[in-house]
């Protein structure tokens, strides 16, 4: 034990996951834009890199992306920060590091797309909060009822579900895009926010059953060596209060299998499994060892 923690101790830090790299990312380009600002270079540094009509038109393309790089002052950045860890590392475990990075592009993209309609020509944007929205709103659709513990105003703990948050955060951003952003009198960009929690929600649906709100992707991964982990599979938003039974018949494969027994788990615990589920678990542990 000795050995392993001194060995542990000598390993270098490592950027294990899509998460940690955006994290990484956002908090260089952050001291990056500081440096320039501290130097009084902050305007040819926005120019280059923050979504802008004028830019765009004379082909700053990359802008569309780049924009969610630069934010408006450190407390911009922390909130981004906070909703990446807490929630994105959540979502990364289900969706795996290919799926979670399309799904913050694409969120960044349809915020640009979604602002650049409504916005003023004059105006600029920037910041992560479209692809923190995608975020957000992905893992609610994908665990609609696993009820979180919040603080509500950083003192008072609740137990609240993710489909109650996503819709009272749907009707704030509605508001505000329509009140505030279309009248000029606001400086937060809603309808970019909008954008991003759209693009959750398409690729919601196209990946998955739109009927059941699911969304297919992989439930068994590696991970460097050690154990596989199994992931929890995505909470059919339309479940009635029906008997949960779980076919096992030969004709099905183990992944199949171990798929409906890892819905039967998120459904009612895995003090529900019988026996003979638990025993498909375990050869499924089995054989991934070898």
């Amino acid at each position: 034990m000795l050995y392993e923690r001194s060995y542990m101790k000598s390993e270098p830090y490592r950027l294990k996951t899509c998460t940690d790299i955006v994290l990484f990312v956002l908090i260089a380009s952050f001291l990056v834009q500081a440096i320039f600002e501290l130097f009084s270079l902050g305007y040819g540094y926005h120019k280059l890199f923050a979504l802008n009509w004028t830019y765009l038109a004379n082909g700053h393309f990359w802008q569309v992306i780049t924009y969610g790089f630069l934010h408006d002052g450190p407390l911009h950045l922390i909130f981004n920060l906070i909703g990446i860890h807490f929630v994105g590392r959540a979502l990364e475990a289900i969706i795996g590091f290919e799926g979670y990075l399309k799904l913050m592009l694409t969120g960044l993209l349809s915020g640009a797309i979604m602002w650049m309609v409504f916005s003023e020509h004059n105006n600029g944007l920037i910041g992560f909060s479209a692809a923190v929205l995608a975020i957000f709103t992905l893992y609610c659709l994908i665990r609609p009822h696993t009820k979180v513990n919040l603080l509500l105003f950083f003192i008072i703990p609740i137990s609240i579900r993710p489909k109650i948050i996503l819709i009272g955060l749907l009707v704030l951003e509605l508001y505000g895009f329509l009140f505030s952003e279309l009248n000029n009198n606001g400086a937060i960009a809603h309808s970019a926010h909008l954008g991003g929690m759209l693009a959750a929600f398409v690729l919601h649906l196209v990946s998955g059953n739109s009927s059941k709100f699911k969304i297919q992707f992989p439930k068994i991964r590696f991970s460097g060596g050690q154990e596989p982990r199994f992931s929890q599979a995505p909470i059919s938003a339309n479940k009635g209060n029906f008997k949960y039974k779980v076919n096992l018949t030969e004709t099905k494969n183990l992944q199949q299998q171990v798929d409906e027994i890892l819905d039967k788990i998120n459904e009612r615990g895995f003090g529900a499994l019988d026996e003979n589920e638990k025993n498909i678990l375990e050869k499924a542990k089995g054989i991934l060892k070898k």
